[in-house]
């Protein structure tokens, strides 16, 4: 599968969660039950590699981990195509690819929030000190 029908795959999946559901006795996705976020499942790692595809989002720590969860055991397959036509496992492939190239470049990963980092850890206004509070 190229880069383009992978990119095209992954942004019509329909987020049925059939890659969640053992409707077919085959499995489920054996990254997740390690990791309850939905990143860790085929749906998630078809966003991310929209997003990563499209500019939205940064190679970061947690990316990396998302696309090393994945063995590419091609369960996501059997579940997702039987329902919706969509092959999953070659955007995971692509996704792992595209992670390995970054890689190999020397391509910059973000690291994680750590606690007190990301969200609400800038100053509040009245923490600053000046004309907004904190004399």
């Amino acid at each position: 599968m190229t880069i383009d029908n992978a990119k095209k795959t992954a942004s019509q999946c329909r987020h049925y969660a059939m890659c969640k559901i053992d409707y077919l006795g085959t499995g489920l996705c054996p990254s997740d039950p390690k990791k309850h976020y939905v990143a860790y499942y085929p749906q998630g790692r078809m966003d991310f590699y929209d997003a990563l595809t499209s500019g939205l989002i940064p190679v970061t720590e947690a990316l990396l981990d998302i696309a090393d969860a994945c063995i590419l055991c091609g369960i996501c397959d059997k579940q997702c195509h039987f329902v919706t036509g969509l092959r999953p496992v070659e955007v995971m492939r692509a996704l792992k690819e595209r992670v390995a190239e970054h890689r190999k470049n020397g391509g910059a990963v973000f690291r994680r929030f750590s606690s007190g980092e990301g969200r609400g850890s800038r100053p509040s206004p009245k923490n600053r000190g000046g004309e907004l509070g904190g004399q």
